[in-house]
């Protein structure tokens, strides 16, 4: 195997068979993978696109080598001591010329739907790891306490009810076509996919939290832009209704309510969806 040298992809020493096991002699990157730094939780969302555009530069110089990776998830993203995203684990890499895709199985909750051959033989291609990198962002994007059931009972992918409220429209798309179930229809390239992100950036990061200095808090989220502008927002239950508030803070400068964006609504699910709307108009534009 040999993959050359990237920013975005861990250096292998040498590769070896070793009493009937196969032995991938690594770098060693200490402060682990971004599943350990996420467990379940969402990314912050231009955490999130930054480190799948990462990805996407690792996976485009292993595509460029000739190989395909076929493991592509969080816990094969790792990072260094400056928090550079580097692809690892190569054990399922194969030849991009190998008509059934390698030995070995790929990670399964990962597969694309063309994948699957015969119940025992799967044909992977590249348009299989832009699949494995766009359900990677969907994944980080989403929480996998949002994700998991929906790959643990073969849902619709991506499902519309597991975006995070304050995920943009433009990401949203970029991802999905990353997903589309037609592999002719789907994005063609880890180059591609990068680019596509690259034009989603997010102008505030929103995140969610738990509002603990307010009881009646039933949806909270912070965000932050480029600037130092400080965003919060939240759903909050009084006696009779729900109601949708949103703040922001200028550098310097105090706490002011965007009293332009509250709403008052009869039920939560109408105040979530109001204030889906406004969350992504914030994260898309800045305000």
């Amino acid at each position: 195997m040999e993959l050359g040298k990237h920013d975005n992809v861990v250096s292998v020493f040498s590769t070896d068979v070793e009493n009937g096991t196969p032995i991938i002699r690594m770098e060693y990157l200490e402060d682990g993978s971004v599943a350990d730094r996420y467990k379940q939780d969402a990314a912050p969302v231009r955490d999130a696109v930054l480190i799948v555009e990462a990805a996407c530069r690792g996976i485009a110089h292993i595509h460029t080598v000739g190989l395909l990776h076929r493991d592509i998830k969080p816990a094969n993203l790792l990072l260094d001591r400056t928090h550079i995203v580097k692809v690892s684990d190569f054990g399922l890499a194969c030849e991009k010329v190998e008509p059934e895709g390698g030995s070995g199985f790929p990670y399964f909750p990962h597969l694309p739907p063309e994948s699957i051959k015969d119940g025992t033989r799967t044909v992977t291609t590249v348009q299989g790891d832009v699949y494995a990198l766009g359900l990677t962002a969907y994944r980080l994007l989403n929480s996998d306490r949002r994700v998991r059931p929906k790959l643990e009972t073969n849902s619709a992918i991506p499902a519309a009810d597991a975006w995070m409220p304050y995920i943009h429209r433009s990401l949203r798309t970029a991802v999905s076509k990353a997903l589309h179930p037609d592999p002719a229809k789907r994005i063609q390239s880890a180059s591609d996919f990068r680019h596509a992100l690259e034009k989603t950036r997010p102008q505030v990061n929103w995140r969610s939290f738990t509002n603990n200095n307010h009881s009646n808090s039933r949806h909270a989220w912070q965000g932050s832009a480029l600037d130092g502008t400080e965003w919060r927002a939240e759903v909050s239950r009084r006696s009779t209704d729900f109601q949708f508030t949103v703040e922001r803070c200028l550098p310097a400068k105090a706490w002011r309510a965007q009293n332009n964006d509250k709403q008052t609504f009869q039920t939560e699910a109408a105040a979530l969806r109001y204030g889906a709307t406004v969350l992504q108009r914030i994260a898309g534009q800045g305000g």
